[in-house]
């Protein structure tokens, strides 16, 4: 644990190693350390040796950096974090904490950088976007250089990046990766500003939102949305993640695990009620959401890495008798007669009699019923115009495959071919199609002229680049007047409306 602990104390590099991605108005927004409020959001964790190493390893990098944070704790838990030599407030339950760590920074006139307790690790990896494959991600991370950074380094890097934003309203809550070191974050943008910001560790310059503490569980995702609402943006840097411990961790909510799951549950039913256009259940942890803002890309990376791959269906063996059993009878059967020899073969059209050949009916050797001329219900009469129509035994029974089964609709002519002009229907993109297969495309001006002007101003600013070079970069202005930056969802909406092309599509 020492060696550990020493370890990641050396590696931690200061801001000034971070200048190089930062550019010059970043560089000179960084703050000092000492004009940020550090707050570590911690509960139930000083009873336990192992979440003691933990509460040593955030505590020594934070001094490293030559900062002394301010830990808020539950009421019960002042005596055990005091006799640990921490600086210690009462904070209440978790949200309530937070909002108290918030109020101090405000008084102090103060942003404020929040912490879990159980934080070993912030790593900084920059590099452009990837598509999603398992080969592009592992030679994006193999290829990326690690910067292992103290949280004071990370804080300070964020915030410069907030207040050096440009347009008429900047965001004012920066935070990390939501999925832990791990290589899928090259398959997101570097920065995003529509995306969970995770509560394990961020930053918030001065601002009037607060934390619902009416919220017992995923209070950090309501607090991102009002920031959004307020703020109309949030910044969510997908290069720096954090290495947390979480719910492998005792203590804070682990301690009652049956109490953590029903206000989860809770949590989860609540959020969607109230914004059911930026949230959506996740498809394999049942009591997580994930966040999809309108016209922006899904927040859910860990949804697809965890969705296990779906086995072909299997047919079961007696589904062929089962389709069998339901087929109607043969056309031939149709002009069977009724008697107990009905399962005798039916005279092909070649041996059957004609229709007004009583001779030649006889001879085959079928009741006299069968000898009778079909009637006029079933079928025209010989040498009568009608012949064509069905109901003869050469062209007016049906065949198996224009045959109408029992229950069923008719099918459709299929006129997906056919569209104005009798050329094909274009097949829509998806976001994953351009991540995967359009990236180094030059995006091209197709026919169809944007009745919106912001719309047709934003597809002006990228024709002729490349589709890398203009997703997350390009910014344009909204027709209510905010900044957004153009993102893989406008480029889908642009192209598959008719805006714009892409080479090779």
């Amino acid at each position: 644990m020492q060696a550990r602990l020493l370890r990641c104390q050396l590696d931690a590099v200061s801001v000034e190693s971070l200048h190089e991605f930062l550019s010059t108005k970043e560089k000179a927004a960084i703050p000092d350390k000492n004009d940020i409020f550090f707050a570590v959001i911690s509960a139930r964790r000083a009873k336990f040796d192992e979440c003691l190493q933990d509460i040593a390893m955030v505590q020594a990098q934070f001094l490293r950096a030559g900062v002394e944070p301010v830990w808020f704790v539950d009421a019960g838990d002042l005596n055990d974090y005091n006799s640990l030599g921490l600086k210690v407030v009462e904070g209440g339950k978790r949200a309530a904490a937070r909002n108290k760590a918030l109020e101090e920074a405000a008084r102090l006139g103060k942003p404020c950088c929040q912490c879990s307790d159980d934080i070993s690790r912030w790593e900084f990896r920059p590099g452009p976007r990837v598509a999603k494959t398992e080969d592009a991600l592992k030679t994006a991370w193999n290829s990326s250089k690690a910067v292992v950074a103290s949280p004071v380094a990370a804080a300070q890097f964020l915030l410069a990046k907030l207040r050096a934003h440009e347009g008429q309203q900047r965001p004012y809550l920066a935070g990390v990766h939501n999925n832990g070191i791990t290589e899928r974050t090259f398959g997101r943008q570097e920065y995003e500003t529509h995306h969970h910001i995770p509560g394990d560790f961020f930053v918030a310059d001065l601002s009037p939102v607060r934390f619902d503490e009416s919220m017992v569980r995923k209070e950090d995702f309501v607090f991102t949305v009002q920031h959004i609402e307020m703020h109309a943006s949030v910044l969510r840097c997908n290069r720096w993640m954090i290495e947390a411990k979480h719910r492998k961790n005792p203590g804070g909510a682990n301690t009652n695990k049956e109490g953590r799951r029903k206000a989860e549950k809770q949590s989860q039913e609540e959020i969607l009620a109230r914004w059911p256009q930026a949230f959506r259940k996740h498809k394999t942890a049942e009591r997580e959401v994930i966040m999809t803002w309108p016209d922006q890309e899904p927040d859910s990376e860990g949804e697809v890495a965890k969705e296990p791959k779906r086995k072909p269906k299997r047919g079961r063996e007696d589904d062929a008798d089962d389709k069998e059993a339901k087929k109607p009878p043969t056309p031939l059967d149709f002009t069977k007669p009724s008697t107990p020899k009905e399962s005798a073969k039916p005279p092909t059209p070649k041996e059957g009699a004609r229709p007004g050949t009583p001779k030649e009916v006889g001879r085959s050797g079928t009741p006299k019923e069968a000898a009778k001329p079909p009637t006029p219900k079933d079928a025209a009469k010989p040498g009568t115009p009608k012949d064509s129509k069905p109901g003869t035994p050469k062209e007016g029974t049906e065949t198996p495959k224009t045959r109408k089964e029992p229950g069923k609709t008719a099918t459709p002519p299929d006129v997906s071919s056919k569209a104005a002009g009798d050329q094909p229907a274009t097949k829509k993109l998806r976001a994953k199609d351009i991540q995967q297969n359009y990236m180094d495309s030059v995006i091209t001006k197709a026919e169809k002229v944007p009745s919106t002007e912001y719309i047709a101003a934003r597809c002006g600013a990228v024709v002729g680049q490349k589709v890398r070079d203009v997703i997350g970069t390009v910014e344009y202005t909204k027709g209510n007047g905010t900044k957004a930056v153009y993102a893989c969802a406008d480029l889908v909406y642009d192209v598959n409306t008719g805006f714009l092309g892409l080479e090779g599509a």
